[in-house]
């Protein structure tokens, strides 16, 4: 055999070990990173994390459900489907698909970092559905957010608003400054912003059967809406694919930080915040140290305020592969 046969047999069994290996189970998590950012993903449950410039956790968990006609339960993809998906991993992107005899679904997740010291990422997930079988098909779709600000398991202080339809956005009472903004394509039908463990037992755990989305609270009303806590969001569509017919969802999740100029701005502009409030509370003839004390004594204890997060080791199972 001449070397230029051994060569060519040589490509050919690796171009087939190759194929056989993209189409090999996507088993286990795995982690894309950009510049100074980084996701993990599980193949099971979603989005488990988002890092940027090494700082906390900002993201719980962004993961889709499906519910199909007659099912007493919304399930993760994978649960869905019942198997692990197939898929490509490169650094900063993965694509995760799952079949079945009538539907087949194909999750497209894009992470995008800036440079180390800058603060911004995006990350991008977009889900098609398409209907493999002979007749309609009708289902029911969740995109489950739950993006913390900063994260605080003991005193965590988050609010959450449906800014415009469509438009998620959870900003932070440490990091004013900085703001999550997420974007639904098409915009949903429902939505729910509430208290993370309440959607956790909708979802996760599901202790609800077949979810309804209660559509609160109101667009532009912040969650909660007079203190800060820890929130998650859930979003839905309900729709009816004809046989091969394809359906195109897409989630665009932002963490923005303005520009230095800007953020002078908002300093300037929240020191005058804190002045005048400060003014308007030191009651007539009060020494400024006398004033200092009154508000210490006043102030709501940060527990009641804010109340303390359960602690988080019983969603291990949501952060396993």
């Amino acid at each position: 055999m001449t070397s230029t046969s051994r060569a060519a047999i040589a490509a050919a069994l690796l171009l087939a070990f190759a194929s056989a290996a993209e189409a090999a189970p996507i088993t286990r998590s795995f982690t894309l990173t950009d510049g100074a950012s980084e996701v993990l993903v599980s193949p099971s449950n979603g989005v488990l994390m988002w890092r940027t410039d090494g700082e906390p956790d900002n993201a719980f968990l962004l993961a889709h459900f499906l519910r199909g006609a007659g099912d007493a339960q919304e399930r993760t993809l994978r649960s869905f489907f019942g198997a692990a998906p197939e898929g490509e991993i490169a650094r900063n992107a993965a694509t995760l698909s799952w079949r079945s005899e009538t539907l087949a679904a194909d999750l497209e997740i894009v992470l995008r970092g800036s440079a180390p010291g800058m603060g911004r990422s995006s990350l991008a997930r977009t889900l098609t559905l398409t209907n493999l079988a002979d007749s309609p098909l009708s289902l029911v779709l969740f995109d489950y957010v739950d993006i913390d600000g900063v994260f605080d398991q003991r005193d965590p202080k988050d609010r959450t608003r449906l800014a415009a339809p469509g438009v998620l956005e959870t900003v932070n009472a440490t990091r004013p400054e900085l703001i999550f903004r997420t974007r639904f394509s098409p915009t949903p039908e429902a939505w729910e912003i509430g208290n993370w463990l309440d959607l956790y037992f909708k979802f996760i755990v599901d202790r609800d059967g077949p979810t309804t989305l209660s559509s609160s609270p109101a667009i532009g009303t912040w969650f909660p809406e007079d203190s800060v806590g820890d929130q998650a969001a859930a979003f839905s569509w309900s729709l009816t694919l004809a046989p091969g017919e394809s359906a195109r969802f897409v989630t665009v999740s932002e963490r923005i930080v303005p520009e230095p100029a800007a953020l002078s701005l908002l300093g300037l502009g929240l020191f005058g915040l804190a002045l005048a409030r400060s003014r308007a509370q030191k009651p007539c003839g009060w020494s400024a140290s006398q004033a200092r004390s009154a508000s210490v004594l006043s102030r709501p204890s940060t527990a009641l305020r804010c109340g303390n997060r359960p602690n988080r080791s019983i969603t291990t199972r949501c952060r396993t592969a």
